[in-house]
């Protein structure tokens, strides 16, 4: 049986323990207010493309009491990187970081990856691990969508 002396030393040796184990989770509390999120979904009709495309837009958060206008960042597979690529520029832009400016993020989210991301197929290149599919070698009017209609369109919306 323990003795009373040791169980008090026991617990005074288990709550300094926990005490020191958690210091660095308190050290590293949240010490400014959340901003809430300023996202918007935007369904784009691409004529460039026959079909309605997404778009995922984030602003900063000082975006509707300011009258500065704000590079952009475009973001193919939106639907893949929009959550982490808003977050880390939110934080590399911070106040107290100051690495980037701060920006709008235009997540594109994707309809159809191989057929928008691939070449055209060139025999005289050799096939190369690429397949004949029908449904491929859109790159070049996914390019041109991206260029004559989304930066078109959020240059027209947002500043």
């Amino acid at each position: 049986m323990i003795a009373s002396r040791d169980k008090r030393k026991l617990i005074q040796l288990s709550l300094g323990m926990l005490f020191y184990l958690l210091m660095p989770v308190i050290a590293n509390a949240q010490l400014d207010p959340l901003h809430v999120r300023t996202d918007t979904a935007v369904l784009l009709r691409s004529k460039v493309l026959s079909e309605d495309r997404t778009l995922w837009i984030h602003l900063p958060a000082d975006y509707n009491s300011g009258k500065n206008t704000y590079p952009v960042l475009y973001l193919l597979d939106g639907e893949g990187h929009f959550d982490y690529a808003t977050q880390l520029v939110t934080f590399l832009s911070s106040y107290d970081r100051n690495r980037i400016p701060d920006m709008i993020v235009v997540g594109i989210v994707n309809v159809d990856r191989g057929r928008d991301f691939t070449p055209v197929y060139s025999k005289s290149a050799g096939n190369r691990g690429l397949s004949n599919a029908t449904d491929t070698a859109g790159a070049g009017r996914f390019l041109h969508y991206i260029k004559k209609e989304v930066i078109p369109y959020i240059d027209t919306h947002y500043r």
